[in-house]
């Protein structure tokens, strides 16, 4: 159509506008023509050069290919050649198009330059002196002592991560603090006889004001936003409420997860269902199916309402991104909070806690409704006492036991190296259930520790003298005060670690304590009944002091025996013959800190 076009020597062409106006060619250059371009035609010449040697972009970009040019500077490469340029276009009126096109190549070189000026400046004031800051004091440390390297880490330790002032080794302590949980302000109580002393002091230390608990369960730190929409002070799974909030409402969750013998049958009837239904679908997915069932288990027993499959679905989708995102979300920058979704976990939770409120006044009534300064900050104690039932269906009794049932199958059906069962272990010894099912949660406990503060951290807001007045005796030690949103979270700020001292009972440590359970400890071995009632400390069996406030500030499960009525009936129904397992390679890592047991799934045989 007349347009000028420049062919290349990779066999492409660039369109005559990316130059300006080029005089007409005379023919197509054919690209396998081993000729020259500028020999074929004085207009055409390679790409790193213009005719009369006018350098072209690559030229100014490179002045290495100025060189025989005489243009030996890349000041000189640059200058735009105008005699040179008219040489090139035969005509007057292209002069300023190649000048044109050189300034173009000028100030694209000139821009390069200046941002590798600015990458150097860069570089020079902050990156060097950000490094040397953080291992200049490192390969100092290395010529002066081990103090000075303990107190480097320390410092590194206890960097404070994300929004709510969790200290950096609290996230690396699997990897790099294992052994030194000292370096951030924490320590582990491991033997078996110091678990079971300080459990037993719990309830009176923490009444006291002596030490402090907080939105913890077992080793995890929760974080505190998943439940700030709820209206409860402080915000906070209910194992963080004060001494007096827990001691009005415990009695209610004693009552609710009381177990029944009388409803024993009415469980087994519903496992035996339960699994028929898993038969007829094809597969039992473990732990999710274990999951779903229990919610359903526990609300009938606590609410007296059925809940529908599909309601019990939901229910544990929201239970798993609470489990993945209540630790995942505290190393988030604030200012991704409100990009992170967590808003809509935290109106998802307050929604289930309004729904309970109403179902547990419905069936308390003024047992409940008289109680309001008694869960003081919070507005009232029907609203605290939901809040912890739904702490309890998604946590203490809708992860813990549905765990336990899936570490019972993964032992009679795994044939990894990882499983701690003996070999003749193929089913579940008639009468034995019950044992069975406590060996499975000493070996490998739901929860792995019983956490308190001896040192609480400081509130935001407050210094640590205002916040230590805050601690009192009978029960009286206050809460934080609750601070303004913050303007890049949109949830009030929270220091859930900084300036404390957090100590954690270790359950799984003490459950494999071989002064206590024998050489064998870290093996799966049925005990008798006695032994398991003197020693087993999974459920936090030894926090309990009945003389402290009637035993209202005990800390033992209030659940164990409702938990170890249904993982005995499960095992009392289930027929191991009639599945196997999609994949028997089921890795069992009792110490492992986030998955214990893998998934798997049990397929149905056919019956004979």
């Amino acid at each position: 159509g007349g347009g000028s076009r420049v062919w290349l020597r990779s066999g492409g062409e660039i369109p005559s506008h990316a130059f300006g106006a080029l005089p007409r060619r005379r023919r197509a250059m054919p690209i396998g023509d081993r000729r020259s371009l500028a020999t074929a035609s004085p207009q055409y010449t390679a790409l790193g050069q213009h005719s009369e040697g006018e350098p072209s972009c690559l030229a100014s970009l490179f002045p290495r290919y100025c060189g025989g040019r005489d243009k030996t500077s890349l000041t000189q490469c640059l200058t735009p050649d105008v005699e040179g340029a008219g040489k090139l276009a035969g005509a007057k009126g292209d002069d300023q198009s190649s000048s044109n096109w050189q300034r173009t190549c000028a100030g694209c070189c000139c821009a390069s330059c200046c941002c590798c000026v600015a990458l150097l400046v860069l570089l020079i004031l902050i990156v060097v002196p950000g490094v040397f800051a953080a291992f200049g004091p490192y390969l100092l440390c290395l010529f002066t002592g081990s103090d000075c390297m303990n107190g480097l880490l320390g410092d590194i330790a206890m960097s404070p991560v994300g929004a709510n002032s969790v200290p950096l080794g609290y996230f690396l302590a699997a990897v790099f603090f294992r052994d030194r949980p000292d370096l951030f302000n924490a320590t582990s109580i491991e033997g078996w006889a110091d678990v079971k002393r300080v459990s037993s002091e719990l309830p009176g230390r923490t009444w006291d004001g002596t030490w402090w608990r907080g939105n913890e369960l077992g080793y995890v730190v929760n974080n505190p936003v998943l439940w700030s929409g709820s209206g409860i002070i402080p915000a906070s799974i209910g194992l963080g409420a004060t001494m007096q909030q827990h001691a009005a409402i415990r009695p209610f969750l004693e009552d609710a997860f009381r177990g029944k013998l009388e409803e024993m049958t009415v469980i087994e009837a519903s496992i035996v269902e339960f699994l028929r239904e898993r038969r007829a679908a094809g597969n039992l997915q473990i732990p999710g199916d274990l999951q779903r069932f229990v919610h359903q288990l526990l609300h009938r027993h606590v609410f007296g309402v059925d809940a529908s499959w599909e309601m019990a679905s939901a229910f544990v989708e929201l239970q798993s991104t609470i489990v993945r995102m209540g630790t995942i979300s505290q190393v988030m920058p604030r200012i991704f909070y409100g990009l992170a979704g967590l808003k809509d976990v935290e109106g998802r939770i307050r929604d289930y806690i309004r729904d309970y409120m109403i179902m547990l006044e419905a069936k308390y009534g003024d047992r409940i409704t008289s109680l309001r300064d008694e869960c003081a900050p919070s507005p009232n104690c029907s609203l605290q006492l939901a809040s912890g039932m739904f702490d309890a269906m998604y946590a203490a009794g809708g992860l813990s036991v549905p765990g336990g049932v899936q570490t019972g199958l993964a032992l009679l059906y795994s044939t990894s190296a990882s499983n701690p069962s003996p070999p003749t272990l193929t089913a579940v010894p008639k009468g034995e259930e019950v044992e069975f099912f406590l060996e499975t949660l000493r070996l490998v406990p739901p929860v792995y520790g019983l956490p308190f503060w001896s040192t609480r951290p400081t509130c935001a807001g407050l210094s640590h003298e205002e916040t230590m007045a805050l601690n009192a005796t009978d029960g009286l030690t206050a809460a934080c005060p609750q601070q303004p949103p913050d303007w890049l979270t949109g949830f009030p700020p929270v220091n859930q670690w900084q300036g404390g001292r957090r100590e954690v009972a270790s359950l799984l440590a003490a459950q494999r304590d071989k002064l206590v359970w024998g050489e064998y400890a870290d093996k799966f071995m049925i005990r008798d009944a006695a032994t398991y009632k003197e020693k087993f400390a999974g459920f936090a069996d030894f926090a309990v002091d009945d003389s402290i406030a009637g035993g209202r500030n005990n800390r033992a499960c209030p659940g164990k025996e409702l938990a170890l009525q249904i993982g005995a009936a499960f095992f009392r129904v289930f027929d191991v013959k009639s599945w196997q397992p999609g994949d028997a390679n089921i890795k069992i890592v009792p110490n492992h800190p986030t998955t214990q047991v893998g998934a798997f799934d049990l397929v149905p045989l056919p019956t004979p």
